[in-house]
């Protein structure tokens, strides 16, 4: 039984590096975003971006890299809701980040976040879309340091990186 439980341990934290790994990938592949203006964004970003959030408004028009490909990110309020959204240049969305309040996470990353760091504070909360995954973002103070975490919808800690 405790090879069974030694194994299933080993399998379970290759499973995080490897997650890990993907996301560090990720955001490797992001270059620095450079501002624009609205005349420089591609027709089918701005109809796509009108047609999803009809009330919402544009902060910033930002372009960057991302896989090779050129891509177009939407800093936007949309009422209370900050959100920021990146399009492929054929209006096709690659991701959203949308700030949460700290209550609206989910109650399994709230339980997860609570059992790795019992007294942190939550100082911000991002819900991160990318297709159909969808993971939540945290940065917390804990004995005086802020911590990045970075939680799947199942409330399993994916990265975790001090500031």
């Amino acid at each position: 039984m405790k090879k069974f439980l030694r194994w299933n341990l080993r399998l379970s934290f290759v499973i995080v590096i490897v997650a890990s790994a993907g996301i560090f990938a990720l955001f490797a592949q992001a270059q620095e975003s450079v501002k624009i203006s609205q005349k420089e964004v591609p027709e089918p970003v701005l109809s796509a971006f009108t047609k999803a959030y009809p009330k919402a408004s544009v902060k910033n028009y930002l372009r960057e890299m991302r896989e090779g490909k050129t891509c177009y990110e939407l800093e936007t309020k949309d009422g209370s809701t900050k959100r920021d959204i990146i399009y492929a240049a054929n209006g096709e969305v690659m991701e959203i980040e949308e700030a949460l309040k700290p209550t609206e996470l989910p109650p399994l990353v709230l339980a997860a976040l609570a059992a790795t760091h019992p007294h942190a504070k939550i100082i911000a909360a991002e819900r991160l879309t990318r297709g159909t995954i969808v993971q939540y973002e945290s940065t917390i103070s804990a004995g005086g340091k802020k911590i990045d975490l970075v939680f799947s919808d199942a409330g399993e800690l994916i990265i975790q990186k001090a500031n």
